[in-house]
């Protein structure tokens, strides 16, 4: 269980700490009990535990429910509802979230959680050409070029640029982003000299690592150019076919 003074941050849903949690938050003062709803769901989030993660969503779900004009709060609680629908394999879900938290944290700029580019990142790792256009417009309006330095924002930009771009036949616009990505991602300090480690990319899955490296690659660089030459060659041909007709 949490220590006494952290209550509302049980690291699993036990039945003493779900007692717990709930006596403390009946007693809390009223004004804190939509951000304790919010950390514990963000706690729940990191457990290994499946059932603990249905919690966490149960708890975000009941703070929709009982705050819905807690506007400095939505962002984060859309964000987390999220991570969590990912992590359960609701891509849509998901991307669905990462859009309402854009929504909120547009409307509140001075609350952060960078949600417009989680969904980029969302959107390009997984494909999802038919959100391409709207996840970027989402970001430029909100964010532009500037992550904010951290080593991870950067990773995850470069790396959602990378793929969008790749997927768009851009394969030297891809190629640069992606190079830059696992600079990011190799990268041993923040560059901020009071917090050294904060912001750090760690481990990379190694799926979206082999993906850059790809991309980056002369031979895939080179495979790509010729298929573009052929596909050039082979409007040209069939334009002078046309035209001799």
């Amino acid at each position: 269980m949490a220590s006494a003074k952290e209550w509302y941050r049980q690291p699993t849903w036990t039945p003493d700490a779900e007692a717990e949690f709930w006596r403390r938050w009946q007693r809390a003062r009223p004004f804190n009990r939509p951000q304790y709803l919010i950390i514990q769901a963000i706690t729940l989030t990191a457990s290994a535990e499946r059932r603990d993660h249905q919690v966490a969503l149960s708890l975000l779900d009941r703070f929709f429910a009982e705050f819905p004009d807690e506007r400095g709060h939505l962002a984060s609680a859309w964000l987390h509802r999220g991570v969590l629908l990912e992590s359960m394999g609701d891509i849509d879900g998901a991307i669905d979230c990462y859009f309402k938290a854009d929504e909120h944290e547009h409307a509140m700029p001075h609350v952060i959680v960078h949600a417009p580019l989680v969904a980029l990142y969302t959107v390009a790792i997984h494909g999802r050409r038919d959100l391409y256009d709207r996840a970027l417009a989402c970001y430029d309006r909100r964010v532009g070029g500037d992550t904010g330095g951290f080593p991870i924002l950067n990773f995850n930009l470069q790396t959602a640029l990378a793929f969008i771009l790749s997927d768009r036949g851009d394969h030297a616009g891809a190629a640069e982003c992606a190079t830059r990505a696992l600079a990011h991602a190799s990268a041993t300090r923040s560059g901020f000299s009071r917090h050294p480690t904060v912001g750090l990319v760690g481990n990379v899955d190694h799926q979206i690592k082999r993906r850059l490296e790809s991309i980056t690659s002369p031979s895939w660089q080179r495979s790509a150019a010729d298929v573009v030459s052929r596909l050039i060659k082979g409007a040209m041909k069939k334009k002078a076919k046309q035209q001799s007709d």
